[in-house]
């Protein structure tokens, strides 16, 4: 867990160093989010990959969908395939879960609001899965974790695990192992069902092939909402500003130019302004008095 957390904290602080280091930034958070969800996918197949080997002594086979070198770096040992270790699986995935929210937002559960709201403004169908982080590593926790009886019915392999093809499937359950929490072996059934299936051509993404391979990178413009959002934050930050203002009854240099220019709230404090750009408000407050 302490490996994962401080990559996802390396990963933060290149992707913008400023939040890395705990401060605030102007950029749009969703920015750093949609990057690092690509790297969550990388992160998810990568892990699958490596679990689903044979043994830890089997050598990586792709440095992009199949990197893993050190078996350490894995949540459960690679090959071992079991119910305690789907549910070992299922509680890594929650603490990454947890951390990511920590630290980009990335809530699997709101992303998919956001996605059925967006949805439903733009009157587009898109899957909400799209959005949700560990897809295939979820999907083999669960996998692990069900009565395998119940994977003779398509419509509840299409539910558990959409993602893996039949074919792996089948593999993942000849490989399955029984141990005190699930000491009943895979029945000879499930596997007939499985064969019949696949040979009828009841099969979705047959195709994909294992290990699998990772999706080519590629981002999309931040959705109004998320934009929008961002903007009534900044929004919501300086009607608080002015409503203070007038509470004391009294203001400084910093907070008359703040009123006079609203952007001045969200950029860097640390920036140099020249004189050109902001000068002295109570100065010149004064001098038409005077005058």
């Amino acid at each position: 867990m302490f490996l994962q957390k401080n990559a996802f904290r390396d990963a933060l602080q290149r992707i913008c160093p400023m939040r890395g280091a705990g401060h605030e930034c102007g950029c749009l958070p969703v920015l750093a989010k949609m990057v690092m969800e690509m790297c969550i996918d990388r992160f998810d197949v990568a892990m699958f990959n490596a679990i689903l080997r044979e043994s830890e002594h089997q050598i990586p086979t792709d440095p992009v969908s199949d990197p893993i070198l050190d078996s350490r770096v894995l949540p459960i040992p690679a090959g071992d395939l079991s119910f305690g270790s789907g549910a070992q699986l299922k509680n890594a995935i929650g603490n990454w879960s947890r951390c990511l929210t920590e630290m980009f937002g990335m809530n699997s559960d709101d992303s998919l609001a956001k996605q059925k709201r967006k949805n439903e403004h733009d009157h587009v169908e898109s899957e909400g899965s799209e959005n949700k982080s560990f897809v295939l590593l979820n999907e083999l926790s669960d996998l692990l974790m069900l009565p395998k009886d119940l994977l003779m019915e398509g419509s509840i392999r299409e539910e558990i695990c959409p993602s893996i093809s039949l074919p792996l499937i089948k593999r993942i359950l000849c490989n399955f192992t029984p141990d005190e929490f699930c000491p009943d072996h895979v029945p000879g059934a499930v596997l007939e069902e499985l064969n019949a299936a696949e040979s009828n051509g009841d099969v979705k993404l047959s195709e994909i092939s294992f290990p699998y391979a990772a999706s080519s990178v590629s981002y999309k413009p931040p959705s109004t909402m998320d934009v929008a959002e961002k903007v009534a934050e900044a929004a919501g930050k300086l009607s608080r500003n002015v409503s203070m203002i007038q509470i004391k009854g009294y203001t400084s240099d910093e907070e008359l130019e703040e009123l006079d220019s609203p952007l001045t709230s969200i950029v860097d404090k640390a920036s140099d302004f020249t004189d050109s750009v902001t000068s002295n408000s109570r100065y010149r407050l004064l001098r038409e008095v005077w005058v």
